[in-house]
């Protein structure tokens, strides 16, 4: 038995994804009854883009000559669109393809490319934004030159090119998208990984041009990494792109997958998203997979529990399971482990808490670039000091409106941010998730699980290449108002995952559970604690701009914190007893 698996998974799919999946996943009447119980309760004009990309799959299941279906015409646009869509982004990698194995160069296709080609019924199917090739990093400059000879541009500046270490984006002059990559997988940055993949990839005829495609293990494995890129939920078309490998499942080398991805550091991602898959009806095999392959590496399921207990990045564990993973935890690495598995409280999901943006810096530290998801634009501004606010506005307009992208800079238009944030970005909600004890003995140390929502329209600062983190801590006061002990330990807002030459930042809105490390104070007394936010070196949220630390009104610190939620047990000034 594997006690990670019966954990809640980190996220799960929305009710219409749910029904899509399971109506194209299970067959017979299972799968027709999912559709029309889908069809009955879309709201089809409110689909975000991840949705969406699964309606040409269902118009070809289950609405072609169906006419009297709801939304018939729109969704067969959709499907008609995709379709064309594909053929004109296929036609072009077609051609790059040929030049470049023409020049003897090795081409894999990867992700939705060779997906569509090798897995789906027909190319139109699999949802597609552009193509994706790979070739040997050696190969790397002379394939670029190939493309750009025959017609291909960099979408970015040259000195961009030379920077980037994954992938870089080429068009033709009619916009049509090609992506060459020199590594498969932006969370794998190790050459053996793409050597491997080299190796094992089978060849096939397309159109008359040899490609490379991955094995079926290396293509799964690259699939379930995918599907868990965005931090707030799994992308339902690389689960829709999971159970199109998985059909033969019997062919598929679990075992390999799962060692691979264990040496290249990808195994809590693929764990996840095969763990929110097998909730789909219809993937129900795929626990036993996992709880074998669980079992087959040792002090993965310790290390995996540690990690979570003290992130907080994953829901509750039930009480029926704590006695199990308290022994799991004690037997795997000792009695350190065993005193971190008592915070049982702090799990809880973070909900797509933070986003990530990648800077791209000169030499003299002047912004060049940003890699960014593209609905991250609104947020810049809050980020950065924008210098040319005519300049950021027309580079907005002209940016995309959904998926990801470099967005190049001229020299000076952002710069980073020094100083205080806008008043109004320090509002928060702050509140303890489950009841504060009473009383204390003198300096004893206990772990709180706490709930910070940001309530403010603006972001803050949270992790990586940041000027000044936020963090979690308290203030210490008498129950007539003096301030005893204004400054205490912090607990800093952070991702459970951070990348070189990346930032993170808390979203306006998210809410966040994380583990305060509280010690009570020295000596004997009945204090008020009131818990607060401190952008570092910079301000605590409770602050006024021209706060001077010292004697505050009991009523004053409450006015501050009057926007705190307060649940009965758990009060945003905490009155504690310390024997």
């Amino acid at each position: 038995m594997s006690a990670i698996l019966d954990l809640d998974p980190v996220t799960r799919f929305a009710a219409h994804d749910q029904l899509a999946l399971e109506a194209l996943i299970r067959g017979g009447g299972s799968g027709d009854a999912a559709f029309r119980q889908w069809i009955d309760t879309v709201d089809i004009e409110n689909m975000p883009n991840g949705s969406t990309q699964l309606l040409p799959l269902m118009f070809a299941r289950f609405m072609q000559g169906n006419p009297h279906l709801p939304h018939y015409p729109r969704i067969k646009g959709v499907h008609r669109l995709a379709h064309a869509r594909n053929s004109l982004l296929l036609d072009s990698a077609r051609a790059a393809a040929g030049f470049l194995a023409g020049c003897g160069i090795d081409v894999m296709m990867i992700k939705g490319s060779s997906l569509a080609l090798a897995h789906y019924p027909r190319p139109g199917l699999r949802a597609m934004g552009d193509v994706d090739l790979l070739v040997r990093a050696a190969d790397y400059d002379h394939a670029s030159d190939v493309l750009q000879q025959r017609g291909w541009r960099y979408r970015y500046n040259e000195a961009h090119r030379r920077r980037v270490q994954h992938s870089c984006d080429y068009i033709t002059y009619n916009g049509r998208a090609l992506d060459l990559h020199v590594r498969a997988l932006l969370e794998v940055n190790d050459p053996a990984f793409e050597e491997g993949l080299l190796a094992r990839a089978r060849r096939m005829q397309w159109a008359g041009v040899d490609i490379l495609v991955p094995a079926a293990e290396d293509e799964t494995m690259i699939c379930l990494v995918h599907a868990m890129r965005e931090a707030d939920a799994a992308r339902p078309l690389w689960m829709m792109d999971l159970a199109h490998l998985t059909k033969f499942q019997s062919t598929l080398d679990w075992h390999a997958l799962w060692k691979r991805a264990n040496r290249f550091g990808v195994a809590r991602e693929v764990l996840h998203a095969l763990q929110i898959a097998s909730e789909v009806r219809g993937n129900e095999d795929l626990r036993g997979i996992m709880r074998r392959e669980i079992a087959t590496t040792p002090g993965f399921e310790s290390e995996y529990l540690e990690t979570i207990i003290t992130t907080g990045s994953t829901y509750p564990i039930p009480e029926s399971k704590r006695a199990e993973v308290d022994q799991c935890l004690s037997s795997g690495r000792g009695s350190a482990l065993h005193s971190v598995a008592k915070s049982w409280s702090a799990l809880t999901e973070t909900r797509a808490a933070f986003g990530t943006i990648r800077v791209f810096e000169s030499e003299g530290n002047c912004i060049e670039a940003l890699h960014l998801r593209w609905r991250q634009l609104g947020l810049v501004p809050g980020l950065f000091a924008v210098t040319d606010q005519d300049k950021w506005d027309e580079i907005c307009r002209q940016s995309p409106a959904s998926g990801e992208g470099m967005l190049d800079l001229p020299p000076g238009v952002l710069e980073w941010r020094t100083g205080a944030l806008p008043p109004e970005v320090y509002r928060a909600s702050i509140k303890a998730t489950s009841p504060l004890p009473r009383s204390l003995q003198r300096s004893e140390a206990i772990k709180i699980s706490m709930a910070v929502t940001n309530c403010s329209d603006g972001p803050w600062y949270a992790a990586g290449k940041v000027p000044y983190k936020t963090g979690l801590s308290w203030h210490v006061h008498t129950l007539s108002g003096e301030t005893v002990r204004w400054d205490n330990e912090r607990t800093y807002l952070h991702p459970p995952v951070t990348k070189e030459h990346h930032f993170s930042f808390v979203a306006p809105g998210a809410e966040i559970t994380c583990l305060l490390d509280f010690t009570a104070p020295e000596k004997p007394g009945v204090y008020r604690i009131s818990f607060d936010l401190v952008h570092e070196m910079v301000r605590w949220f409770a602050d006024p701009p021209d706060a001077v630390h010292g004697k505050f009104s009991f009523d004053f610190v409450r006015r501050m914190l009057g926007w705190f939620s307060e649940p009965p047990d758990s009060p945003a000034v905490w009155e504690l007893t310390v024997e």
